[in-house]
């Protein structure tokens, strides 16, 4: 059931109707030159990985639930960040794309290498040896 009703808001997106989604666009440049192009598009039910360009060849994907809220930097009190596992992870080729139905709600969070981003997407640092 869940994907014929992934594969109907699908195909009314391709007509143009808009049943309220999202689109997440990452964009890293040095000198000009794409480092990383990914495009991210989720509809309910359905959402579409565009990995446009990517100078290791490769978009790396991680997706957290939205309802995990990563904590905030710039506030006095800081909560403790959010530790949940991914949802998903895959990679895609430069020039390729990918639809995954049945998603929860998610953040994406996409990478040109393979290291593992935390929840709020940075690479959490080595730790120093003793």
């Amino acid at each position: 059931m869940n994907k014929l009703i992934a594969l109907c808001c699908y195909v009314l997106s391709l007509y143009g109707c808009d049943l309220g989604g999202s689109t997440f666009i990452q964009r890293e440049q040095s000198g000009g030159i794409d480092r990383l192009y990914s495009r991210v598009v989720a509809n309910p039910g359905v959402a579409r990985f565009e990995c446009i360009d990517s100078a290791s060849g490769r978009c790396h994907y991680t997706l957290y639930d939205a309802t995990c809220e990563a904590a905030p930097t710039a506030l006095p009190v800081q909560r403790p960040a959010c530790r949940r596992e991914p949802l998903q992870r895959f990679a895609l080729d430069a020039g390729n794309e990918k639809h995954v139905a049945a998603l929860p709600a998610f953040r994406p969070c996409v990478r040109g290498d393979t290291k593992m981003p935390g929840p709020d997407c940075d690479v959490p640092a080595p730790l120093a040896s003793r």
